[in-house]
């Protein structure tokens, strides 16, 4: 039983080693992530834990990916699916890989209730960061949108890739391209009605 848990543990430490070592230098850089990495490696899982956990808040992909990892495995912290599930997903809009597969298999343990309040708040931050003037997250709402969901939404991922590009996002031009193959004209303009809404606000604050 302790050396299979020890094997799991281990298991856990490469993986995330793994992850840092081909995320980005500035996430590894970032105050505290060393400490975090250390504490996981000599065994202190919960400090390694509450560590990345705070790191992830602050906005670093590579903790979000690596909290994620260690709430999905429940090693420094109970085991928690939903809240797996979602910080997998902000390390995966964050270019993180690794967390594709990642949030692919969390979502196998969930139901689809489960999926659509979990949506919602991935929705929630997105919306409101994007709102706030962050043009990463314009990109992130329509990745978010025709990705995350089980039904993805093209008509409204089109919608804020087209203010994403318009403000110099260059990662939804696959949306766009999709979108213009699949969708209605009638759909396209009145979604260009609703992202030019969008783009007059983005762009007065």
């Amino acid at each position: 039983m302790i050396a299979s848990r020890y094997t799991t543990y281990f298991f856990i430490l490469m993986f995330l080693l793994s992850a840092v070592g081909n995320s980005f230098a500035k996430d590894i850089a970032a105050p505290g992530f060393r400490d975090a990495a250390d504490a996981f490696e000599a065994g202190n899982y919960v400090v390694a834990a509450d560590q990345f956990r705070v790191l992830a808040e602050r906005g670093n992909a590579t903790a979000q990916f690596n909290y994620a990892q260690l709430l999905y495995k429940g090693v420094g912290t109970t085991v928690n699916f939903e809240e797996a599930w979602y910080w997998s997903w902000m390390a995966r809009l964050e270019g993180i890989s690794e967390a594709i597969d990642l949030s692919k298999s969390i979502a196998r343990d969930l139901t689809i209730e489960h999926e659509v309040n979990l949506l919602d708040r991935l929705r929630n931050t997105f919306e409101q960061e994007a709102r706030m003037g962050d043009a990463d997250a314009l990109s992130k709402m329509a990745i978010f949108l025709t990705e995350a969901q089980t039904e993805p939404n093209l008509a409204e991922g089109y919608v804020w890739a087209v203010v994403a590009q318009a403000v110099g996002q260059t990662d939804v031009k696959e949306i766009i391209g999709n979108a213009n193959k699949n969708l209605d004209l009638s759909v396209r303009l009145e979604s260009q009605k609703e992202a030019r809404s969008i783009f007059e606000k983005f762009r007065n604050d």
